[in-house]
């Protein structure tokens, strides 16, 4: 009969028919009826960084850049096309060696552009990579003293997790954390974005200009007909 009332007053308790004593309510996770804070808590690191005003401040510099690095460079391939139209048109005026000249200065011009333009590129990329490499260097504490004043004890990445209660993931509390005290974080980037020349708005279409290749990248240097060949 004992063992019977025993299991009974287990299942009371789980249902929480009967007050539970200091033990059992550290088994089942109550204290006199109110819940305790979730030992593990977890965040969603992308929405961490994509959500809060640092990440939202540096996708905006980036795309910016990405604009002005695409627009830069159809504006250097149209020019350089242009030229090339040039040389090719003088060529039947100029002694094969002059003109030899003058395309080997253009297409060492070329190439010195294409390879700056690359080189702009790449410092974009590294400008995304360093930013958000500081950004999670400065949350690191925050985040420690955000599950301290809430009583956890390990904080996971949610796409760690598989199914987790109500009021587990803090993501929402660590972005207005974030964003309180670490703002923006425009004061201090980690590397410079490079220098991009701005494009100046249209007037017109030039009657003699060409439409640049597509893309957001510099043509290889432009091969003209050497001296030699047929006109």
């Amino acid at each position: 009969m004992a063992g019977l009332w025993r299991c009974i007053r287990v299942v009371l308790l789980v249902a929480g028919l009967l007050p539970a004593t200091s033990g059992s309510a550290q088994t089942l996770g109550y204290s006199l009826g109110t819940p305790l804070a979730p030992q593990v808590r977890t965040i969603d690191q992308d929405r961490l960084y994509f959500e809060s005003r640092f990440g939202r401040r540096v996708q905006a510099d980036i795309l910016s850049a990405s604009q002005a690095l695409e627009a830069e460079n159809e504006r250097l391939v149209a020019q350089l096309s242009a030229r090339e139209l040039e040389l090719t048109e003088a060529r039947a005026g100029l002694p094969p060696e002059e003109f030899r000249a003058l395309a080997d200065a253009f297409n060492d011009e070329a190439e010195a552009i294409r390879d700056d333009q690359a080189r702009k590129s790449r410092e974009i990329a590294r400008f995304q990579e360093a930013e958000q490499l500081r950004f999670f260097d400065a949350v690191g504490p925050l985040l420690n003293e955000l599950i301290a004043e809430l009583g956890a004890e390990l904080l996971i990445d949610s796409r760690a997790v598989l199914i987790a209660g109500d009021g587990v993931d803090l993501t929402d509390e660590a972005i207005a954390r974030v964003d309180t005290q670490l703002g923006d974080g425009a004061d201090a980037p980690a590397v410079d974005l490079p220098e991009i020349i701005p494009t100046p708005e249209p007037h017109g279409p030039s009657p003699d200009a060409r439409d640049p290749p597509a893309g957001n990248d510099i043509t290889p240097p432009l091969e003209l007909p050497g001296p030699d060949d047929e006109p």
